[in-house]
């Protein structure tokens, strides 16, 4: 059955996406998105997203209508990339301007993209150990381009097993725990702002 999701902000405001409902699609509460776009800014022109495990790709339309210019989807389930992609084209967008990767995230993370993005979603399935791999690896690996942003969402499980992110988690944080990132350089990330809604757990993480 169809999804009840419309676009919050930006050209293409009150625009409802035609993505179904599934068991593999868990899209991003409007509450979250409200939160997030308060956070990083609600005109986004010229900035590169990647969405990884996206699903509806809800956050990509979000940026997109806010003046992203270009949003990379990575999604393995099928009908689901289908949806996606029929979605673009309902959009007019071109794969230039929005591509969608039928892929396993962690296995495309460790084929070392050649892009950089502004900012960075992971929204992985709840119940798996998908968001510290996959995390830490486009950290490693410089996906993330100075001064951008991964923003994460989680499930209270996930977030307790993971040692470095804040408690408890309750508007913007300071001090937070980092993550060293060694390369040619060594370089730290750490929760700047964090949230909750029930069981879910959501932030921002950017250098520190």
């Amino acid at each position: 059955m169809p999804a009840n999701l419309r676009i919050t902000g930006g050209i293409h405001t009150n625009k409802k996406l035609s993505i179904p409902v599934s068991s593999v699609t868990r899209p991003a509460q409007a509450v979250v998105r409200e939160s997030l776009f308060n956070w990083i800014g609600h005109d986004l022109t010229g900035k590169s997203c990647l969405d990884l495990f996206a699903g509806t790709g809800i956050l990509s339309w979000e940026s997109m209508s806010r003046g992203a210019s270009r949003a990379v989807l990575v999604e393995q389930h099928p009908q689901a990339c289908r949806c996606l992609k029929e979605q673009a084209g309902i959009f007019d967008y071109t794969r230039d301007q929005l591509l969608v990767l039928r892929r396993d995230v962690h296995r495309w993370l460790t084929r070392s993209p050649k892009e950089d993005f502004d900012i960075i979603f992971i929204d992985p399935p709840y119940h798996s150990d998908y968001f510290q791999r996959c995390l830490l690896l486009l950290l490693e690996k410089r996906l993330l381009k100075t001064g951008g942003y991964v923003f994460y969402e989680i499930d209270r499980r996930q977030h307790d097993e993971i040692p470095w992110l804040p408690r408890p988690v309750s508007g913007p944080m300071s001090g937070s725990i980092a993550i060293p990132v060694k390369n040619n350089d060594e370089e730290s990330y750490g929760v700047i702002k964090s949230s909750r809604r029930g069981n879910t757990y959501f932030g921002l993480i950017g250098a520190i």
